[in-house]
C-alpha cells in the first residue's frame, strides 16, 4: 500500500501555540511543550523570510547535500538498471541544508497555524493508483494562503528535487502531532505527469525537528532492514520503492515536521505486470 499522495486537503487542524504537554515521562522528554519546541529554534537575526529568500536565489550547497546527491544518484542507477530492491540500502545523510536555512525553515513551519489533515479517505487520486490503500493521519501543507510559508516550502522542495535533476518528482511539507501515524506500507503508487503515468521509484524524507527523542513516537521503522530511525534535525532518509516501513504514532504534544516525497520513473507494461503479480501474492498471504 501507499502513503498519502501529495495534495491531500481537508479537515483543518489548527495549531495550538504554546500548548503544554499533558504528561511527563520518567526521562522528561514529553515534558517539552510546543512552546519549548519553539525555543529550540534559532531564528536568524535578519529574519526568517529574508534568510529563506536569500538562500533560494542561490541555493548554496553543503557537504551533506553533496553526499546525499551522490547517494541518490547511486540509488537511481539501481532503478535504471532494474536491479532487485531486496538488497538496496537505506540512505541517511545529515546536514542537508545550511544551518541558518534549516533554522529558518523550522521557525517558518512552527509559525504555521493551519495544516490540512491527510487520511486514506481524502487521498488525492484513484485507488487503482494507490490512493486510500494505507491507514494514516498527519498534517500537510503547500503554504497556500501564506506567501512566506509557500516560498519556504517551494525553496525546500526545489532543493530536494535538484538531488536528481531531470527526474520527475513531487514533494510537500508535513506535520505530525499527537496520535498521527502511518501504518506499515511499501510506498507503491502511481502518478500522472503531463498525461503519462509514472511510478514511485525513490522515497525521500527531510526531517526538520530538534531534540526529538524515541519516547515521543514518530519513529521511522524500516521493516525491510530491521532498523528504527529517530527523526534527526536537517537529516535526509531515502530508499528505493517498494520498501516496507511505517511511522509510529506520535506520543508528545510537540510537532514533527518533514519535507517528503518521491522521485518517479515511467510506468511500463512490465511494471504493470509486476504490480499485478505483487497484488495477487499479497491477496494469497492475507487469505
Amino acid at each position: 500500500g501507499a502513503a498519502s499522495t501529495p495534495r491531500a486537503k481537508s479537515n483543518k487542524e489548527p495549531r495550538k501555540r504554546g500548548e503544554k504537554a499533558a504528561t511527563k515521562t520518567a526521562a522528561g522528554a514529553d515534558a517539552i511543550s510546543a512552546a519549548t519546541d519553539e525555543k529550540l529554534v534559532s531564528k536568524p537575526a535578519h529574519g526568517v523570510d529574508e534568510t529563506i529568500a536569500a538562500w533560494a536565489r542561490k541555493r548554496t550547497s553543503t557537504p551533506g547535500y553533496s553526499a546525499a546527491k551522490k547517494a541518490l544518484e547511486a540509488l537511481w542507477a539501481e532503478v535504471e538498471a532494474n536491479t532487485t530492491v531486496k538488497h538496496s540500502q537505506l540512505v541517511k545523510v545529515e546536514g542537508i541544508l545550511p544551518p541558518t536555512v534549516a533554522d529558518a525553515a523550522l521557525a517558518q513551519f512552527e509559525a504555521v497555524e493551519d495544516w490540512d489533515i491527510a487520511q486514506a479517505s481524502n487521498d488525492a487520486g484513484s485507488r487503482s493508483y494507490g490512493a486510500g490503500t494505507t491507514r494514516h493521519t498527519y498534517g500537510v501543507s503547500d503554504g497556500s494562503g501564506d506567501p512566506a510559508t509557500a516560498a519556504c516550502i517551494a525553496a525546500l522542495t526545489a532543493h530536494m528535487e535538484a538531488l536528481l535533476p531531470g527526474v520527475k518528482a513531487a514533494f510537500q511539507a508535513s506535520r505530525y502531532s499527537r496520535g498521527h501515524f502511518i501504518e506499515p506500507h511499501d510506498d507503491v503508487a502511481l502518478k500522472d505527469f503531463d498525461g503519462q503515468t509514472y511510478r514511485r521509484a525513490i522515497a525521500c524524507i527531510l526531517y526538520m525537528n530538534k531534540g526529538w527523542g524515541q519516547s515521543m513516537g514518530g519513529t521511522f521503522v524500516d521493516h525491510h532492514g530491521g532498523v528504527e530511525l529517530i527523526p534527526g534535525f536537517n537529516t535526509l532518509v531515502a530508499f528505493r520503492v517498494p520498501r516496507l516501513h511505517e511511522v509510529t504514532p506520535v506520543t508528545t504534544d510537540r510537532f514533527r515536521h518533514t519535507i517528503f516525497g518521491w522521485f518517479y520513473l515511467p510506468y511500463t507494461r512490465q511494471a504493470a505486470r509486476n504490480r499485478k503479480k505483487r497484488k495477487k501474492q499479497r491477496a494469497k498471504k492475507s487469505s
